[in-house]
């Protein structure tokens, strides 16, 4: 019978092999950065997460048999196994007889201090890679995106505008040193500052001697300074 493997199971799935069945799988919260992941709908994210359960009973493999998954799993539809396959979280294990994979006893997996360990290492791995996907961009190359970041601001604000706001937080990056956590929703961020900003303006009438600056991406470092000049501003 042909069987198919969850990719990268023995990385993201630590187990003691000696407990037996384990009672849970590790379903990692960088999930939600993970652009595959994001493309898929529902539902499939929903049969994904089901063959994952199946296959803690085989070592990470499962029956490459759309029909029986969907029978395992308790399913209302069958999984689509080729998207599944063209997105990198299955592969083809070939054909051989199950009781050939490593299954677990019926006795219980207890979590232990050592998985747990590894379930940290993993996680950095994971963080590490993440990191290292984003490309630098700016006069300064210290804008960091992912591609999916980057295609975001691009429909927000077209090419153009995208440029704009880049080159201002590299600018300011560069000048003061700052740093952030997301180099995207700092960009965000400025927008929203800006967009309220610019109403804000059109109905204050409290400082004609000294007017806010225009444009925030502009004259960032002004607006803060005309804000701590104002604090009481900031809480209309």
């Amino acid at each position: 019978m042909e069987y198919l493997k969850i990719t990268n199971w023995d990385k993201w799935q630590s187990y003691r092999k000696d407990r037996g069945q384990p009672p849970w799988i590790k379903v990692h919260r960088r999930l939600l950065r993970n652009l595959e992941w994001v493309d898929m709908s529902d539902s499939e994210r929903g049969q994904l997460v089901s063959l994952w359960l199946l296959a803690a009973d085989h070592d990470g493999v499962i029956p490459a048999s759309p029909s029986k998954i969907q029978k395992l799993c308790y399913l209302t539809k069958q999984p689509n196994i080729k998207k599944f396959i063209e997105l990198g979280f299955l592969e083809y294990d070939g054909f051989h007889d199950i009781n050939d994979v490593t299954m677990a006893s019926p006795r219980r997996q207890v979590d232990q201090p050592k998985a747990e360990a590894e379930y940290t290492k993993a996680e950095a791995e994971y963080t590490k890679a993440d990191k290292a996907s984003k490309t630098p961009y700016g006069e300064f190359k210290n804008v960091k995106l992912t591609g999916k970041e980057y295609g975001k601001l691009i429909e927000l604000f077209g090419e153009d505008g995208t440029k704009e706001r880049i080159e201002n937080l590299s600018a300011y990056v560069a000048s003061k040193g700052k740093k952030y956590s997301s180099h995207y929703a700092t960009i965000l961020s400025w927008d929203r500052k800006n967009n309220g900003f610019k109403q804000r303006k059109k109905k204050n009438e409290k400082y004609p001697d000294d007017p806010m600056p225009d444009n925030v991406f502009l004259h960032f470092e002004e607006y803060e300074a005309w804000l701590e000049r104002h604090p009481e501003y900031t809480e209309e």
